[in-house]
């Protein structure tokens, strides 16, 4: 079994600063794969997983072969809005009040939750129990 510091298995912001994961078998554990629970029971913690979309290619130049894939969809706050978009610029996302990356798990706090869930965005919260 190796102990690696979760931030070096997700990029992006470290919502587990502080925290190692035991993995065995070389599995991140943070709801993604079987493993240890980071979080302890009775702690008012929640997890926000953005929302998806279905993004459609050509596979070959000149065919009607079609293929899709799932994204995850990065959600930000900026100036009170709330935006969603599967590349923000750089910009944007040095501006935004929050920022929530596509694709990825994110541990809220009460306030965040109860932000997202005035945003819209409750559908996507689960209480981590």
């Amino acid at each position: 079994m190796t102990t690696f510091p979760s931030s070096t298995l997700f990029p992006g912001p470290d919502v587990f600063a502080g925290v190692t994961s035991e993995i065995p078998n070389g599995y991140p554990s943070p709801g993604l794969f079987p493993g240890p629970t980071l979080f302890p029971a009775g702690t008012d913690t929640w997890t926000f997983t953005t929302p998806t979309q279905e993004v459609y290619v050509r596979l070959a130049p000149g065919t009607n072969l079609i293929g899709s894939y799932t994204c995850g969809l990065s959600v930000w706050r900026s100036a009170g809005t709330w935006g969603q978009g599967l590349a923000p610029s750089a910009e944007l996302v040095a501006s935004a009040d929050r920022f929530y990356g596509g694709g990825r798990i994110h541990t809220l706090n009460v306030h965040e939750r109860d932000d997202l869930i005035a945003g819209g965005y409750g559908a996507y919260i689960k209480e981590v129990s």
